[in-house]
């Protein structure tokens, strides 16, 4: 990212003991809490250019960052409220120093405790579950989006249309006009197959893609870098480190 789209300065690696394991946590969490069961695995379309640098508009007013399915998603700032459904994407949250925007999460109580169990090993990091609205209670209510009246929407439109009932396009796009955003990638956990109409431009990302898209929306760039560069040196000395074949 350039340095004039950031709101921190880059961490220490202090910093990165402490808030660390939060994207590792996430990790491990996706492979754990499943929500949904596998189907066939489409191929992915390679139309068009990913992008998780924000890009500055003439007048430095907006950002954007561009992710499949939605697309480019265009921010007039840093988002301070944000709606979160699966636990991964509020964990980043807290990776990226932004714990405080998430207001929701599918199952609050089920979603926090294992987060926690990952958090309790880390300094400083740790989220609670009375602070959040649980946003699956025997489907998902299109009100909740208007209580929470959150900046951004971290789930994949097209998952919360695959298993909510009553929620059609016109409803997603209810949503995106009348409060904000929607910024979520779901079948690239598994690999795969989204619903008919989002299958012929759905892209995969790895881990690393989706945290850095998140960190595109946060404005935390330098943040993700660090987390990246300690990432490579670790894995470095674990490779180097290897007794021979």
């Amino acid at each position: 990212m350039n340095d004039d789209t950031e709101t921190t300065e880059a961490p220490t690696r202090r910093d990165y003991v402490k808030y660390g394991g939060a994207i590792i946590g996430g990790s491990l969490l996706a492979g754990c809490t499943s929500d949904s069961s596998s189907e066939g695995t489409p191929t992915p379309s390679e139309t068009g250019t990913d992008t998780a640098t924000p890009t500055q508009t003439a007048t430095e007013d907006t950002y954007s960052v561009r992710m499949a399915p939605m697309g480019e998603v265009i921010f007039e700032e840093v988002p301070e409220t944000a709606y979160a459904y699966s636990p991964h994407y509020a964990d980043m949250a807290v990776a990226f120093g932004h714990r405080d925007a998430i207001a929701s999460l599918g199952a609050p109580d089920a979603y926090v405790t294992s987060m926690n169990y990952y958090y309790d090993a880390i300094d400083g990091a740790s989220i609670e579950s009375d602070d959040l609205r649980a946003a699956w209670s025997d489907g998902v209510d299109k009100e909740l989006f208007y209580d929470l009246d959150a900046d951004v929407h971290f789930q994949d439109p097209c998952w919360l249309r695959s298993f909510a009932q009553n929620w059609e396009q016109e409803d997603i796009e209810e949503v995106r006009e009348n409060i904000g955003p929607w910024f979520g990638n779901r079948y690239s956990r598994e690999h795969t197959q989204p619903p008919e109409g989002c299958r012929e431009d759905y892209r995969y990302y790895t881990l690393w893609e989706l945290s850095e898209r998140v960190a595109g929306v946060f404005r935390e760039g330098r943040r993700f870098e660090a987390f990246r560069s300690e990432y490579e040196e670790l894995y470095g000395r674990i490779r180097a480190n290897l007794p021979p074949e």
